[in-house]
Order: structure tokens, then C-alpha cells, then sequence
């Protein structure tokens, strides 16, 4: 089973970048971000989503002077180390 914490994760960021931007449509985000990310969008998954909302967010609202945190490939923050993506990928019957 994956890890449910993934799911309040993405959408909390979802949801901060919608407000953002409410001229937009939600399937307009997710298509956006699957084809940035040279994905199909039945088979993005979770983590590149959520990768791809924070570079969005990232890109369009801070500059880089104010970037707190950034993103590698595998979704790890690399500056704060706070929430690694991955972790929350685990199966929640792993110890």
C-alpha cells in the first residue's frame, strides 16, 4: 500500500498553486506539468507531480534569492532536508 501521507503533501502544494492561479482549471495544471515533464498524464506519477508544482511555484513566485529550498531529480529538498518525497513513496507495511 503507499504511504497515505503523499496525498496531503501533493495537495496542499496543488492547492497553493491553484490559488495562484484560479484562471486555470485543474486538468490544465496536471496536463501542464505532465507535459513539462515528458510524461503522459494517465501515467504521471505522485512524485512528478508534486515535483513539478513546487519547480512551478518555485519559478514563477520567488526569486532566487528567496528560494528556501530546492529540488533534485528524486524529489529531495536539498537545502533544508525537511521532507524527502521518497519517504513518503515507502509502503506503510515497511518498517
Amino acid at each position: 500500500m503507499r504511504n497515505p501521507e503523499r496525498i496531503k503533501k501533493l495537495l496542499d502544494q496543488l492547492e497553493f498553486y491553484w490559488d495562484q492561479n484560479p484562471d486555470l482549471r485543474l486538468g490544465q495544471i496536471i496536463y501542464n506539468i505532465a507535459y513539462n515533464e515528458g510524461v503522459e498524464v494517465f501515467a504521471i506519477e505522485d512524485s512528478i507531480l508534486f515535483n513539478g508544482i513546487i519547480k512551478k511555484i518555485r519559478d514563477d513566485y520567488f526569486s532566487n534569492e528567496e528560494v528556501k529550498m530546492d529540488i533534485d531529480e528524486r524529489g529531495h529538498e536539498i537545502k533544508q532536508g525537511e521532507f524527502i518525497w521518497t519517504d513518503l513513496q515507502k509502503n506503510t507495511n515497511d518498517s
